[in-house]
């Protein structure tokens, strides 16, 4: 009997091919990125694993005569064609929950160092200014603070869950609300994302990036919020429009910002975000801790191995039966 073949084409962690490999799999690991070298590979391949970052255009599928599932490493799927892959009926799978834990941390973490002013009393105390930073900080507590959530999956409850476990107020903007608190007992919603915007003392984005959240977050918005007020994103770059962000920061109508991600990645050297002291900057690498590459990898083995067994994935991204 032949093995049932999946094919990974970028670099992932071992867990998932260990994972496949124990399942009776073969796989075929080829970290190349390249979609041609991808074309020349897939065309008896069962399954292929993607990553997030750099996904996968349709015309790789149309060289697939076998493809039945696409296990994708991550959570985002906005670089991969999941409409083409639909069409040719692909199922297609995610990692919906693997890095929750670690985005989440990664939230809280921006909103400390903000709050606190750790990066301007950092800088100030290694050139000698110890005193004259001491007594000129700019922190702040977070414990009775607003946070307001747009967004409130996995990962906007999990920073919920641990932003009142610092005795903050958390509300949120969700096109539909859950029909029970126990759903999200953290979380206050509002019925407009304009009260998150001029309620909150920081606003967390953690939308997926579609053409309905594309350049969201823009200066109507940025100019409800309140100057002492933070904005973290943790989610996709281009849910804020970048130009009206640097203009709010720099005038000084917002307090600051904590951005892991950018509208292009890797984030241009000439971005003038870069070159404001109130925004922390980060490689979009919030849910890239040691845990979640192997849960995400691992994750996306498991719904590769659920369809082809003919089981129901346990993270479908389209054909979902509750739909």
């Amino acid at each position: 009997m032949n093995k049932k073949k999946v094919f990974v084409g970028q670099e992932v962690d071992e867990s998932g091919l260990t994972y496949l490999r124990e399942k009776g799999y073969e796989v075929i690991y080829r970290p190349t990125g390249d979609f041609l070298d991808w074309i020349e590979q897939i065309s008896h391949m069962d399954a292929m694993m993607t990553r997030s970052a750099i996904g996968c255009p349709g015309f790789v599928f149309d060289a697939a005569e076998n493809l039945k599932v696409i296990g994708n490493y991550g959570v985002g799927v906005d670089k991969l064609d999941v409409k083409h892959a639909t069409e040719l009926g692909i199922q297609v799978t995610n990692s919906a929950v693997a890095n929750m834990v670690s985005v989440a941390e990664q939230t809280i973490a921006l909103i400390l160092t903000l709050a606190n002013d750790l990066f301007h009393m950092d800088r100030e105390a290694r050139k000698g200014n110890w005193a004259k930073i001491r007594d000129a900080t700019r922190a702040v507590e977070i414990h009775g603070k607003v946070l307001g959530l747009v967004g409130c999956g996995n990962i906007g409850r999990k920073v919920a869950q641990l932003a009142h476990a610092f005795g903050m107020k958390v509300i949120a903007y969700k096109r539909t609300p859950p029909a029970s608190d126990n759903e999200s007992p953290y979380i206050s919603y509002v019925e407009t994302l304009q009260e998150v915007f001029s309620q909150a003392d920081i606003v967390s984005l953690h939308v997926p990036l579609t053409e309905e959240t594309y350049h969201l977050v823009d200066l109507e918005l940025l100019n409800l919020m309140k100057t002492t007020a933070f904005i973290i994103n943790c989610a996709r770059g281009g849910i804020i429009r970048e130009e009206d962000l640097y203009d709010v920061l720099k005038d000084g109508k917002i307090a600051g910002a904590g951005l892991d991600c950018f509208e292009t990645e890797p984030v241009e050297l000439t971005n003038p975000l870069l070159n404001l002291e109130n925004v922390i900057i980060g490689p979009h690498s919030a849910g890239f801790t040691k845990e979640s590459r192997e849960r995400m990898s691992l994750h996306a083995a498991m719904g590769i191995d659920e369809v082809l067994s003919g089981r129901k994935p346990s993270w479908p991204v389209n054909f979902r039966q509750d739909s």
